[in-house]
């Protein structure tokens, strides 16, 4: 599978810089988060629900909340990789 293009979430670089996006935007970078969760997870194998289904979430909580200094506290452990992905821009690899 070819990973897919990723225009905003390529320019994501931390929490703050969803707060400069508009909404539509916002939602753009969700599907793109979304296509990239799914390639990864074909490649590597793993769990593919639980990180979609906060996607939508992880994105406006991020974009609403002064994280990484608002503290967060998830209570599905399989739902950690998409919110630490998301504060580090760790590589999907690493984390799936």
């Amino acid at each position: 599978m070819t990973r897919p293009e990723t225009p905003l979430l390529d320019r994501v670089a931390g929490p703050a810089d969803l707060k400069a996006l508009s909404d539509p935007d916002l939602s753009r970078l969700a599907h793109e988060v979304r296509a990239e969760v799914v390639s990864a997870v074909s490649e590597t194998g793993g769990h593919l629900g639980s990180s979609l289904g906060v996607v939508e979430l992880t994105v406006a909580i991020h974009a609403v909340f002064n994280t990484p200094f608002d503290k967060l506290v998830w209570r599905l452990p399989s739902a950690r990789p998409i919110r630490s992905w998301s504060i580090l821009r760790w590589s999907l690899k690493e984390i799936i």
